[in-house]
């Protein structure tokens, strides 16, 4: 998200910047330099090599910002204002809303159909079917 807010320019990236690859790297790396330093080397080394590659090496995913839906939050709600956005099942959604309870402001509800539920799916892809715990 890009913009000013509460006076301060932001420019907030969502993509990921992690290397899973430079993580693996770097766990060997760490763990080879490690083996000379003995146990507790091995034990530093593989963590330490881990964190310098994933940050070092060239990020394996990508999530693109969500542009479209930044668009549309940004049409929703008025100037200097907040929202929160959540996705969830409606008892979640009840249990959220009672511990915010009442502040003055506006609660605008939809259920997702079934073609946007199977288009966010699709979109989280596989991790989205392992967390809610369900098969279908």
């Amino acid at each position: 998200m890009r913009g000013t807010f509460a006076g301060h320019y932001l420019d907030i990236d969502e993509a990921l910047h992690v290397s899973q690859r430079g993580a693996a790297e770097g766990f060997v790396g760490g763990g080879v330099v490690g083996v000379l330093l003995g146990p507790l080397g091995i034990a530093v080394g593989t963590v330490l090599g881990a964190i310098v590659g994933s940050q070092v090496g060239t990020s394996s995913e990508t999530d693109p910002e969500p542009q479209l839906l930044v668009d549309r939050l940004r049409a929703a709600v008025p100037r200097s204002s907040s929202a929160i956005v959540m996705i969830a099942s409606a008892p979640d959604v009840d249990e959220m809303l009672a511990v915010i309870g009442e502040s003055g402001g506006a609660v605008v509800r939809q259920t997702l159909t079934a073609e946007q539920t199977v288009a966010l799916r699709a979109s989280l892809g596989e991790s989205a079917a392992a967390s809610s715990g369900s098969s279908g």
